[in-house]
Parts: structure tokens; C-alpha cells; sequence
């Protein structure tokens, strides 16, 4: 047989995709009804009820100053209560404010920027309405459509939560972060950016052939000259910004530095040289007389990022109105190092690995992903990467940061050169008795054979660098103590090693690295959650199979891999237990039917459990582990798939599970067929 073909749900993260919210399934191919909407393309001024500051012309409809939390724009259109509804729209000529879609009580997600968005809503009566939200909104929208759902997409709604924490290893091998320009309009200069004594002009040659470079112009004042963005930010940061002389050479910056100090960075644009350099700043010349400069800055909450024009150096000086030097690109970013540009517009930008955004990994050198699921954990150092602040102490020790290329594949490690008994370390109030796991990424910076030790609560273990970069654990239990934890040396002995990405979380493991530049507070990665309601078309109710490949590693106790749930009254569910032996489940009005164990597991695995009254047989790697003749009568109404969680409190939800593939079938297979699907 064809397994793709036969089954009812397959979620292969190797051909697959997912962002915004979902985790996409190859199979099924969604099937919607007719469109509900009259008038969706706003042709004409007709069809739509439209509230205070709404007009529609120009085949779009348009949003002025409307009134929050009011209804901007309605239908009455015949949709039935409690069936899923594909809806689609369109937000052009985002100015402020938000809007979401309601189908009754039921709301869609908030939005505040330009694009084509859809989500699927339960109807809660026939009223199609677009709302506004805390703020009035001020934009167009065009292209409305509302579609039943006839077939479900099999997608999976994921979640994780509200910043950018998470991090995978993508598949070049490097470890992603999602990243954010903090400022917006970053190569807009003529709207919100402030000009002081200064005035900019578009379409100039950039350093990218565009011509999307800015002029920066000195007014005839005799003072200095400058143009900024105000930002709020408590991190360690870097701002970055593409620049050229013009007939003037000098490029200057006014903002805190690292040790938080407000300060003038300056660089000639025609020697290349820094006058003078307070930021750590760096500039890397890309051609044709353009220059990347980056500084790092330690804001403390609301600052302005100022930039000046300066015929040579930093000075009060008049200009004529038409001299001045070339800009484009400007990029704040919390971080050590700038990285690919990331345009901005009204909102801020945003790339890499995103909120709610599932984790595709590539870990142990991988070819194909699988889908990352992991637990809540909290990041408890304070500067992750940037040693050299002040909440890391040092003892007979140089750091320089930004000295090589990191796991990250951005030039934002630390060197640490020791000289005598060497010390780095934080300090932390831990809790009695409870697990704590320690970690850095270790390379060594010139024998590759450099030992040292991982420390804390007056313990330690003995690790050795390599010439590869290697995260390095150490899993202790606390002592509610306040203690110093970090990196030492070896009985006094010389080290010159590199290091980056430092984590102390609590648990008996590690979990994916989890960025912190705050150097204060520490950071929470959600939950990851991988769920598919209203599946019942996918899932059979009164026979079926369930498919999972992938590896679940780190078991202190009971964790679900897949499982159905339907508050209990019928459900089916992969489990692996802390002896690492995998359980197929099934329950019935709330019992446990049975229960079939397989042998002790790790690694890689397959594993199938194909569920019948009377005939249920469960098979892990190719082999039956056992079956059952126990008869049954299905609770009916079973509609949601879970990876990786579940919808209730029966097994902790405390592990990693990564996912390769999962299929459904909606009957039992055969035994034949069981063992050729999970064959390794």
C-alpha cells in the first residue's frame, strides 16, 4: 500500500513549512464552500454596513481615525452557527491602530500592518464584522472573504508565546535567533525620524545598486547637525547603519555606551578610521566607499539614537543646505553584533525564527528537520554572550568580545585569555534540592586540548575544549544558597579558549540555547504546542492508527509523544515513560482499556499503535511489542490531535520531543503493514 496516500493526516516537518501561528501538514488538501461575502472587492459602494470614518472608493475600503472597539465595517451573510470559516482580508496603507475580524462572540487575531491575512473562526451567528480595537485605526482594506471549511487543512495550530527566545539550529548548522530592528522607517529617514538643524533626500546610489540611499544634509546653523529615533530598550544592543562620504567625510553617534554612559562615537567616511571610539564600534567596508559601522549601546529604557553629519569631526559647525554624507540601512538590534538587514516599516521588523513560529531543527548535523517541541524554561543568566559586563566576575582573566565567529555564525564570541587562578562567574540564589542544569559553548583558541571546569554550588566537573564548538553541561542540585556558578580552570593551569552562549536553567538537562542581553532580568521561552482541532474528519472514531518517527530524549517521568483526547472519553496516546520504555494507551469513559509496554528505547524510533475493538496491536521499530483483544465501544465525538502535549493533567509535560513525521489513518491497518511503516 501507499502510506502517504491512505493516510487521512500526514505532518512531515521535512516537507513542510510553518510560521505565523502553524505548523503546515502535507495532507489533507483543504476543501471550502462558496464564498459567503457580497462585495469583498469593495467595486462598488454597496452591500456593507459601514461605521464612523469608513468610506469606501477606489475598490477599497478606507479607515480614518475610527473608533475604538467599535465596528468598522459589517455583513450580514448566511453562515451557520458553530461551523469553521475560512476568512481572508487584506490591510493596505497601514497608517495606526488594530483590527481584528469577529464572527459573533468569536474574534480572529489583532492586526496593526500591512498584508493578507487568514484564520480559520468558529461562526457564532450570521454577522460578519471587522472591529476595531484599543486604538482608532487608520488604514484601507480590500479583498474580504469568508469560506466554510469543508475540509479541514490539517494543520497544526502552534503556539509558544509573545518573544523572540526560542532558537533552533537551522540547516547550515548555526544556531537561529529571531531578530528585530527596533527602529522603524529604518530607511526612511524623511518621516519619523527627527531632524535637527538637518534635512535628508532620497534616490541616491546605495551600497546595494538601489537607489534607495538618503542624503544627510547640514543646514547653514552654525551648530551640529543630526537626525534620531527614539527607542525604549533595556539591553545590550547594536546599532548599525550603511554609510558613504559625500562632500563631507564625518559621521558621528550619541547614545549610551556599554557601561551605559551617554557618549560620541566618530568615523571618518574617507580614511576609514574612527576619531575617536567610545561604542566598541567597528566598520567594515562593503565597496564602492560604503562602510557598515556597528556600535553597541547599554540604554536604560526611552533613548534617542543620534546621528550627525560632520564635515570632519564631531564640532558645531554651519554647512551650505546641500552638502553632506550618504546613509541607508539604519538597524537596532539587541545583540552583540549586527546582523543581515531587516527592513522596518511603521512597526518593527522582524526575521528569523518569530514568535509562535515552529522550530524545524536540523541538531546532530541533520539532513531532514524535525519539529522541535520542548517545555517552558527560564533563562537565569543575566548577559549571555556579553562577559565583559559588569554582572560577570572576573579574577585573572582578560575577555574580549566579539573576537570570532560564534555558533550563531555571527562574530560575536568571547576570547578568554586566564593568567593564574582564573574565576568567571555570576551569582544566583538557588533553590533547595531542586535541579539545576549548567552550559556553555566551549572552543578552544589554539592547542584544542584546554581543560576547565563548569562550577557552581561549590561543585564543579572537569570539561576539555576542543578545536569544534561543544555545548558543555553540568547538572547539580541546589543548595538555597546564594552561590556563585560559571567557568574556572583546572588546578591553576593557562587557558586561552572561546566562549559563547552561556545557560542556567532549572531541570536535570539542557534545552535549546535561550538569548538574554538584559543583564539584569532573566527570560522565559514558552511552551511549545503542536494541536489540531475540530480533526474529526481526520481521526477513526471507531477504528484507526497512529504513526509517530522521531526521539524523545531526557524522561525524569511520563511524557506524551501523540495522542487523540476528547476530555477523556475515548482517546488514544503515545507515551514514553521514564524507564524510556513507550506505552501505547487507550482509554474509554475516562479508564484505562489497556496498556501495551514496549522495551526500554532510545534514539531514533518508530512507533504505531493501529486500534480496533477487540484487535489493537501496537509495533515500535519494525517489530510488535504486543497486541490486545480487549472489546470496546468508542465514546464518539473525538476531534483533536495533539504532538508532543496534552490537553490534560494525566502526563506531565516536562521534555523535549522532536517530531520527524506523523501520520493518521482512519482504519486499522494491518499487522503486515505496521511492521513495514515502522521499520527503522
Amino acid at each position: 500500500m501507499s502510506f502517504f496516500d491512505d493516510a487521512s493526516l500526514a505532518f512531515l516537518p521535512s516537507g513542510g513549512a510553518g510560521k505565523d501561528g502553524k505548523a503546515y501538514s502535507i495532507k489533507p488538501v483543504p476543501e471550502y464552500g462558496s464564498e459567503e461575502v457580497t462585495n469583498g472587492d469593495f467595486a462598488t459602494d454597496s452591500d456593507w454596513v459601514k461605521g464612523a470614518g469608513v468610506t469606501i472608493s477606489g475598490e477599497k475600503c478606507e479607515c480614518l481615525n475610527t473608533t475604538p472597539y467599535n465596528y468598522a465595517l459589517s455583513q450580514i451573510i448566511q453562515l451557520t452557527v458553530n461551523k469553521t470559516y475560512l476568512v481572508s482580508y487584506e490591510i493596505l496603507d497601514y497608517v495606526s491602530g488594530e483590527i481584528r475580524v469577529r464572527l459573533g462572540s468569536n474574534m480572529g487575531t489583532t492586526r496593526s500592518s500591512n498584508g493578507v491575512y487568514q484564520e480559520n473562526i468558529v461562526a457564532q451567528n450570521t454577522d460578519f464584522i471587522l472591529q476595531t480595537v484599543a486604538s482608532s485605526f487608520t488604514g484601507s482594506i480590500d479583498n474580504v472573504s469568508v469560506k466554510e471549511v469543508l475540509v479541514d487543512d490539517g494543520d497544526f495550530t502552534f503556539s509558544r508565546g509573545s518573544n523572540l527566545a526560542a532558537t533552533r539550529v537551522g540547516p547550515t548548522g548555526l544556531i537561529e535567533k529571531g531578530r528585530e530592528n527596533l527602529l522603524t522607517y529604518s530607511n526612511e529617514f524623511d518621516t519619523t525620524w527627527v531632524k535637527s538643524n538637518a534635512s535628508v533626500t532620497s534616490g541616491h546610489a546605495g551600497y546595494d545598486g538601489s537607489t534607495d540611499a538618503w542624503k544627510l544634509i547640514q543646514n547653514t546653523t552654525n551648530t551640529f547637525h543630526f537626525i534620531y529615533e527614539n527607542v525604549s530598550v533595556s539591553s545590550i544592543c547594536t546599532l548599525s547603519i550603511y554609510a558613504k562620504a559625500g562632500e563631507y567625510s564625518g559621521i558621528s553617534f550619541f547614545f549610551p555606551n556599554v557601561g551605559g554612559t551617554s557618549t560620541a562615537t566618530t568615523f571618518n567616511l574617507s580614511t576609514g578610521t574612527f576619531v575617536n571610539n567610545t561604542h566598541n564600534a567597528t566598520a567594515e567596508s562593503v565597496g564602492n566607499g560604503w562602510y557598515r559601522i556597528s556600535l553597541l549601546s547599554k540604554p536604560s529604557g526611552s533613548q534617542n539614537f543620534n546621528i550627525y553629519v560632520n564635515q570632519t569631526t564631531q564640532q558645531s559647525e554651519a554647512g551650505d543646505g546641500t552638502s553632506g554624507i550618504y546613509i541607508q540601512d539604519a538597524q537596532l538590534e539587541i545583540g552583540l553584533a549586527a546582523t543581515e538587514v531587516i527592513e522596518s516599516g511603521a512597526t518593527t521588523g522582524k526575521a528569523g525564527l518569530l514568535e509562535d513560529e515552529p522550530r524545524f531543527d536540523y541538531s546532530g548535523g541533520a539532513t531532514c528537520p524535525s519539529l522541535l517541541l520542548e517545555p517552558s524554561r527560564t533563562q537565569l543568566v543575566t548577559q549571555t554572550e556579553y562577559f565583559g559586563a559588569s554582572s560577570w566576575v572576573k579574577q585573572n582573566c582578560t575577555i574580549t568580545s566579539n573576537y570570532a565567529i560564534s555558533p550563531e555564525g555571527v562574530n560575536n564570541a568571547s576570547r578568554i585569555v586566564s593568567s593564574g587562578v582564573f574565576f568567571l562567574y555570576q551569582l544566583f540564589t538557588f533553590t533547595n534540592a531542586v535541579e539545576y542544569t549548567l552550559s556553555f559553548y566551549v572552543k578552544s583558541n589554539g592547542s584544542g586540548n584546554d581543560s576547565f571546569r563548569l562550577y557552581a554550588e561549590g561543585n564543579s566537573a572537569t570539561k576539555t575544549a576542543t578545536n569544534e564548538w561543544v555545548r558543555h553541561e553540568y547538572t547539580f542540585t541546589g543548595q538555597g544558597t546564594n552561590k556563585d556558578f560559571g567557568l574556572r580552570d583546572v588546578g591553576g593551569s593557562s587557558l586561552d579558549i572561546l566562549i559563547w552562549g552561556a545557560q542556567l536553567e532549572q531541570g536535570s538537562y539542557p534545552t535549546s540555547y535561550i538569548p538574554n542581553h538584559s543583564g539584569t532580568g532573566s527570560v522565559t521561552r514558552g511552551a511549545d504546542d503542536a494541536i489540531i482541532t475540530g480533526a474529526s474528519s481526520l481521526i477513526g472514531q471507531t477504528e484507526g492508527t497512529m504513526f509517530f518517527e522521531g526521539s524523545v530524549e531526557y524522561t525524569p517521568q511520563n511524557v506524551s509523544i501523540m495522542n487523540f483526547n476528547q476530555t477523556l472519553l475515548f482517546s488514544v496516546a503515545l507515551l514514553k515513560a521514564a524507564n524510556n520504555k513507550i506505552n501505547a494507551f487507550v482509554y474509554n469513559g475516562g479508564s484505562v482499556v489497556f496498556n501495551i509496554v514496549s522495551a526500554a528505547t532510545s534514539g531514533k524510533f518508530k512507533c504505531a499503535v493501529a486500534y480496533k475493538s477487540g484487535d489493537t496491536a501496537f509495533y515500535v521499530n519494525g517489530t510488535q511489542v504486543g497486541v490486545n483483544t480487549t472489546t470496546f465501544t468508542p465514546a464518539a465525538g473525538l476531534d483533536e490531535v495533539y504532538i508532543g502535549t496534552y490537553g490534560s493533567p494525566y502526563f506531565a509535560y516536562d521534555h523535549p520531543v522532536e517530531c520527524n513525521q506523523a501520520l493518521l489513518f482512519d482504519t486499522r491497518l494491518s499487522n503486515a503493514d505496521l511492521a513495514t511503516l515502522t521499520t527503522l
